[in-house]
């Protein structure tokens, strides 16, 4: 099995290559997914829905809008002003909105290209009584500045500084309102440098960093979920319904899996369990138990435990471990009040995720038997106690 997961890897890394959100390569590696699939007797679905290029064209937006205020704020009338300090608390509120997957409807304004997720559905053999769900989003990122290795610590403090300069702007602004000052002009002046330089590398970020190739993120959790795919194809479960779930645009704001559990919603509440695959490839295999940079969000206790019995019954080893560098598919669920998890592989102690939306991201640094591992231990979690 190792050897399939691993061309799975190469295939999608190499083959392909990148596979930025809505670009030709998510479009084949789509297609790649399909034929697999179908390759193995069952029937795939597609959903296509609307998406930002990247996550950057959002802070691209704050950023540049937060420098115009700081530019123009003293220039325009007072009644003008009061319009701008109202624009600033809409920035607030998306920016708040937006890094903690709550999805606002101005969201829709960047959704202007498509990507599409592919679900296969295994059905049990007898009444249904559990449902899970398992997604790995296959599309990949560029190697931006933001995750450079002497960089990629400072990225939580760099994203609460960028929310708490919006919350100053506003405040300054307000004191501005009522007594305008030459200490407020220069923080003003202030504040606008770093909206600006913030742009800067957002812009860069999206259309100037070279694209990673995504074998570790994540071309090895859509090569582990390929191959719970083709072992469930002839081994379902009595009481278990599964759906494997093949996201896209994740590196634009989790949009697929968004999209998904929105579509879905009505048919999962109340009986449905999500897990996230991502950066599956290099390390030992790791279930995340909270992550987040502005809002934590934790994983559900219960998943949590099956997955520490699980390594004890296979003998695979398993780390349970906080993640506050970024995010992955498990804070959407959370928000729709799903119990859910992140499953990957870390080396043991880690700086941060192994080559995390990096031009390392290559094929090189993949380890067979973690990606063996993975798949071995999360089959075991979804047969227990449930077995055909």
């Amino acid at each position: 099995m190792k050897y399939k997961l691993f061309n799975h890897v190469k295939f999608l890394s190499e083959g392909i290559g990148p596979r930025l959100p809505a670009s030709d390569g998510e479009r084949r590696a789509s297609n790649y997914i399909i034929s697999q699939i179908e390759s193995w007797d069952l029937h795939p679905l597609v959903e296509k829905f609307k998406t930002p290029k990247l996550i950057y064209d959002i802070f691209q937006f704050l950023f540049l809008t937060g420098f115009l205020i700081c530019l123009f704020f003293f220039h325009f009338h007072i009644y003008f002003q009061f319009f701008l300090i109202l624009i600033e608390i809409f920035l607030i509120y998306f920016f708040y909105s937006e890094m903690t997957f709550s999805r606002t409807p101005f969201f829709k304004i960047f959704q202007r290209h498509y990507s599409k997720n592919i679900y296969v559905k295994i059905p049990a053999k007898k009444e249904v009584k559990e449902r899970i769900i398992i997604t790995a989003h296959k599309d990949s990122s560029t190697s931006s500045v933001f995750f450079y290795k002497r960089f990629i610590k400072y990225l939580p403090i760099g994203l609460r500084l960028s929310f708490f300069m919006f919350n100053a702007l506003l405040l300054c602004s307000m004191f501005y309102f009522i007594f305008p000052s030459v200490i407020l002009s220069c923080i003003f002046f202030i504040m606008g440098l770093f909206f600006l330089f913030s742009f800067i590398l957002s812009f860069h970020a999206q259309y100037i960093a070279s694209p990673s190739h995504g074998a570790n993120d994540n071309a090895s959790g859509v090569a582990v979920l390929l191959a719970l795919a083709e072992q469930l194809a002839s081994h379902s479960l009595i009481n278990k319904e599964i759906y494997l779930v093949f996201t896209g645009a994740e590196e634009a704001g989790n949009v697929g899996i968004y999209e998904f559990i929105k579509k879905h919603n009505k048919k999962f509440a109340g009986n449905a369990v999500f897990i996230a695959l991502d950066c599956a490839g290099i390390g030992i295999p790791t279930a995340v138990r909270s992550e987040g940079m502005l809002k934590t969000f934790k994983s559900d206790e219960k998943i949590l435990r099956l997955l520490q019995e699980s390594s004890k019954d296979t003998g695979i080893p398993i780390q349970i471990k906080d993640f506050p560098l970024g995010y992955t598919e498990m804070e959407v669920p959370y928000h729709f009040k799903y119990p859910s998890v992140t499953i990957g592989a870390v080396p043991e102690d880690p700086e941060t995720v192994p080559h995390w939306h990096q031009n390392s991201d290559t094929i090189g640094y993949i380890q067979s038997d973690t990606l063996e591992r993975t798949y071995r231990l999360l089959l075991d979690v979804i047969q227990k106690g449930n077995r055909a």
